[in-house]
């Protein structure tokens, strides 16, 4: 596996929000080959003869094509609910993915297909779609059974449509019926705002190609218009994640150069990586380090990172680090727990196999993959409502933020 930052359309794909980007830690890497182990060759005899009575008894003929093909499908699908298979078709598809409209929702696929974060500013998080919300039909269709591309494939279509949802709830008593009109999704740029208190408040919604400059430029706008920010908050909830080395190069613009910020581990060799603040791990060739313009006083000021349900993958990479090296105070809720990378596998006649690789480990040698983040400062109920700005009168996680900086 290989984890080509030239090449940003393939690291990571958001297909329900209609950007090319990635909406979670996910590497999607072209491979190759499989490496070569052993295979049982009783279980696949046993294989073999239920397919042939099945090919031989079942009242109906089957397509042998088709028939093998189910059985990979749900071999796959029983990995974990971001591994898939897919045929030539369908391959093609996810290649050829342009800027369809879509929701602006990230999902996860854990026998049901669970909201990640609703992406700010889209029609998702103008409804008030919330993480952990669970989404049982798309225009009155079930989606037990189907596949995440599949689900990704019902909620994308032509911008101005409406695609309706029936979403359960942890404490409706009956699911809600969400109409949600398609449009193109696009990142919101990083912003930075001076609070009353003296303290930078950056919003983060995710991780972009351009948000590490972004934020730089930023923090830099406000040291050179207001007497210098005692301290910077980060909000980072609700933001699904995003490209990988987007999330590193933020990490080491506020780490001594060198510091570990995580490394990648799985069987195959080339899943094992370490990413450190070095421009070799998040600068791509011929782009100039962003630090560059980024404040000394920015760099080292006092840190909170807001957090909540809707935190995952790259956020969680950048929360975790700081954390680990107690360079930031974490405030908000448990995070999402997403932080393992995915390898395209290419295989014969334009089919291909999406598998999981490898899992992140954070500094400490934490994994982020069902575990997230464990905030220093708990703050419950933080993912009920969308954000309220950032008014700390009205959000008590930013106000517990603000109070920690400032005492």
């Amino acid at each position: 596996m290989k984890l080509d930052r030239s090449a940003p359309a393939i690291f990571g794909i958001g297909l329900a929000s209609g950007l090319l980007l990635a909406a979670a830690l996910t590497a999607l890497a072209q491979t190759p080959a499989a490496p070569r182990v052993p295979v049982p060759v009783e279980d696949l005899r046993m294989f073999a003869e239920v397919f042939g009575a099945i090919k031989g008894s079942y009242v109906e003929p089957i397509d042998d094509k088709k028939a093998i093909s189910n059985c990979v499908t749900g071999m796959v699908s029983g990995l974990d609910g971001r591994s898939e298979f897919y045929e030539a078709e369908a391959f093609r598809d996810l290649q050829a993915l342009g800027p369809n409209a879509g929701v602006g929702v990230e999902l996860g696929l854990e026998n049901v297909a669970r909201v990640v974060a609703a992406i700010d500013g889209g029609p998702a998080s103008r409804a008030d779609l919330r993480s952990g919300d669970i989404i049982a039909r798309i225009d009155d269709q079930p989606l037990k059974g189907q596949t995440l591309s599949g689900i990704f494939k019902l909620l994308r279509g032509k911008q101005g449509t409406d695609v309706r949802l029936s979403v359960v709830r942890n404490g409706e008593r009956s699911p809600l019926e969400i109409v949600l009109r398609r449009e193109l999704i696009r990142a919101n740029r990083a912003r930075a705002s001076l609070l009353e208190s003296g303290l930078a408040y950056v919003r983060v919604s995710s991780f972009s190609e351009s948000a590490p400059a972004e934020i730089a430029a930023e923090l830099a706008r406000l040291y050179r218009e207001q007497p210098g920010p005692k301290g910077v908050i980060l909000d980072l909830r609700n933001n699904p994640g995003g490209l990988l080395y987007s999330a590193v190069g933020v990490a080491a613009a506020f780490l001594p150069e060198g510091t570990p910020i995580g490394t990648t581990d799985g069987r195959v060799q080339d899943s094992k990586r370490r990413f450190a603040a070095d421009p070799k791990d998040f600068l791509r060739s011929n782009e100039l380090d962003f630090r560059s313009g980024l404040p000394a006083e920015a760099r080292s000021a006092p840190i909170a990172v807001l957090v909540n349900r809707g935190t995952a993958a790259g956020s969680e990479v950048l929360a975790g680090a700081l954390q680990d090296h107690k360079r930031a105070v974490i405030v908000g809720e448990k995070t999402f727990g997403r932080g393992s990378i995915q390898s395209i596998l290419p295989f014969a006649e334009g089919r291909a196999l999406r598998i999981t690789t490898a899992y992140w480990y954070r500094p400490s040698g934490a994994k982020i993959e069902g575990a997230g983040i464990v905030p220093y400062l708990a703050v419950e109920g933080a993912p009920a409502k969308r954000l309220e700005g950032h008014d700390p009168a009205k959000d008590a996680a930013l106000a517990r933020a603000v109070a920690v900086l400032t005492r």
